[in-house]
């Protein structure tokens, strides 16, 4: 492994572009340790509408900077990875994270079985610490490399912002809500945004997008903006590819102010998500 000189460019080390590119530059690295960087600016997708970060994004944030450590670690292998698993992700404070926010990511690999990686995480600024999580990413060898996606990804036109949540909502094809049930069929295409840059050239679902998903439905079911606090577990055992009809079934129960959520999305019959959550009403 060549000595390490910071800051780096993760961009050199994960072949995530476009706008589900969000880290910046590697701060430490080593064999089994990692901290990344990420200025968060005004395009970033996961902005709520009053500016603020959306904590969903910190399991993204805590997913790449896990595939930042295996591209810095093994250079010389091509390999492309998958996020297939998440337990106990928590919030530990109230997010106050806007544009021009400098925030951190530290994750260290836990254990590794066949092309399995254990990785534990956490969000942090300064003192303050965000949020943690562990996780689990399946790898297999790739084709490319980070550098062969070297060139800038090619944006969009400069267009009035469209909110995840607004994008999600516009691909529904079916809405049904019960007392503490919902059921509704979607399919997103090849624009939509969490397809951007992940991957080029094998565009695939980036797995929190299940979770947004989630979300954004029970948003609209009850008429009340949420935020997430807890994850139990997550489980992606399919990956979901643009134009998919998906299915999903979303329970959910009300104590006080918070939201016990289990959402399932399914694709011809097979599981793709599994996910057990809590929310709690955003102000």
């Amino acid at each position: 492994m060549a000595v390490f000189t910071p800051p780096l460019p993760v961009s050199e080390y994960i072949p995530h572009r476009g706008k589900m590119s969000f880290l910046d530059y590697i701060i430490e690295c080593d064999s089994n340790s990692c901290i990344t960087e990420m200025e968060i600016k005004e395009e970033n997708i996961f902005l709520f509408e009053n500016r603020l970060l959306d904590p969903v994004l910190f399991i993204e944030l805590i997913a790449q900077t896990a595939a930042t450590l295996s591209g810095y670690s093994n250079p010389d292998i091509r390999k492309s990875g998958f996020l297939v698993g998440v337990t106990d992700f928590s919030t530990l404070r109230d997010i106050d994270l806007s544009p021009g926010s400098k925030i951190k990511t530290r994750i260290n690999r836990e254990a590794e079985f066949n092309n399995f990686g254990f990785f534990s995480g956490e969000v942090f600024m300064g003192k303050k610490l965000y949020a943690r999580a562990n996780i689990r990413v399946w790898e297999q060898e790739s084709e490319t490399t980070p550098a062969d996606s070297a060139a800038p990804f090619p944006s969009d036109p400069v267009q009035k912002k469209i909110f995840l949540k607004d994008e999600i909502l516009n691909s529904l094809l079916s809405f049904k809500k019960e007392k503490n049930s919902i059921n509704a069929d979607f399919s997103l295409t090849e624009d939509f945004t969490g397809f951007n840059g992940h991957f080029p050239g094998n565009p695939v679902l980036p797995g929190v997008m299940a979770l947004k998903i989630g979300q954004s439905i029970l948003e609209k079911a009850i008429d009340t903006p949420l935020i997430l606090k807890y994850v139990s577990r997550i489980k992606f055992p399919k990956t979901i590819e643009n134009d998919e009809k998906i299915s999903l079934r979303l329970v959910y129960t009300l104590e006080e102010d918070i939201y016990l959520v289990d959402i399932r999305l399914v694709s011809n019959n097979e599981l793709c998500s599994s996910i057990h959550c809590t929310f709690e009403k955003r102000g």
